[in-house]
């Protein structure tokens, strides 16, 4: 597996626009509040534009019509050219418009932001192409998923923003908001571009995407639960919660990165637990810790997932309203 390391403007002017809209759950909001308070508060105009964008990016959502793989994907000669043949004319000219209103709002960021990124793309190109652990781990992860093949090449988009990633722009592509990470926090942007990664190769397991639904089906949660009322919806909480046993909260990150103990590891896992910033980033972590020995087993061992690793994240759901 070959990782290129890509960084455009004109897809990180798509994130700044699109993260202010707050359109989706996943939005950063913390970014939202750097980048308001480094320009500004929002002009009306601004606030119409937003309005017009979020029915664009509304009505095309994350999946196969997601706009923002035509904006993100490709050099920046190809974007506008590849937009223009995703939506309807008067969708190009609605778009074209929102960018124009947040030119200088964006400069403003992009000036500062630029230089951190390119750093970015230098490191991460360093890191991952040589690393004997990361290709131990996706070998490991072909047999975990069953999968037949991994993908040959890995685009990674870097975008302006605090620390996250998506798999939402394609098979062999992901995007990673990374500017505002000291270089210190390698480790564990490693660990999130190991998390999209293992996303984009579940998503190619038939058997994965048929136990997932299953466990789906037979979850119960109350539309009141806060997890449902922020509309992440429950193959979103499950999946998210099964890459991230494995990385960047789990059994994978911690041996392979952090080197702990199975004792250490425990006692990490518990400070994230007690110390999480809201209640999604602490499911994640809780189920890291539960689901640790099982884990550690089935990837070590070279086990496939299997129906008795799914069934038991329904028992840690449950455990964990009880937590």
């Amino acid at each position: 597996m070959i990782f290129s390391v890509h960084t455009t403007k004109t897809a990180n002017k798509f994130h700044f626009i699109s993260n202010l809209t707050r359109w989706h759950f996943s939005a950063r909001e913390k970014d939202n509040k750097r980048w308001l308070k480094e320009t500004g508060r929002l002009t009306q105009k601004e606030k119409n534009a937003l309005r017009v964008f979020t029915k664009i990016l509304k009505k095309y959502n994350f999946g196969k019509n997601f706009i923002g793989k035509p904006f993100t994907k490709g050099s920046e000669k190809e974007i506008w050219i590849n937009v223009k043949k995703f939506v309807n004319k008067k969708e190009f000219e609605q778009i074209q418009e929102v960018f124009s209103v947040f030119d200088k709002r964006f400069e403003k960021i992009w000036k500062k932001d630029k230089k951190k990124l390119q750093d970015w793309q230098g490191r991460l190109e360093k890191s991952l192409n040589k690393n004997k652990k990361i290709k131990e781990i996706f070998k490991k992860s072909k047999i975990f998923f069953r999968v037949k093949n991994l993908p040959k090449n890995i685009e990674i988009y870097l975008l302006i923003g605090n620390g996250g990633g998506g798999a939402n722009i394609g098979q062999n592509a992901i995007t990673l908001d990374v500017a505002n990470r000291p270089a210190s926090f390698l480790k564990h942007i490693l660990g999130i571009v190991l998390h999209e990664v293992l996303h984009l190769i579940s998503n190619s397991s038939n058997y994965y995407s048929r136990l997932m639904e299953g466990t789906v089906k037979r979850l119960r949660v109350s539309k009141k639960h806060p997890f449902m009322t922020s509309k992440m919806g429950k193959r979103t909480i499950i999946n998210e919660a099964i890459i991230s046993v494995l990385c960047p909260e789990g059994y994978v990150f911690i041996k392979y990165f952090l080197n702990l103990s199975d004792k250490k590891a425990n006692e990490y896992l518990e400070t994230r637990i007690h110390d999480a910033r809201n209640k999604f980033s602490k499911w994640r972590s809780f189920f890291a810790k539960e689901y640790y020995s099982m884990v550690k087993y089935y990837f070590e061992n070279k086990k496939p997932i299997d129906k008795p690793f799914f069934k038991n994240s329904i028992q840690i759901f449950k455990k964990f309203n009880l937590y």
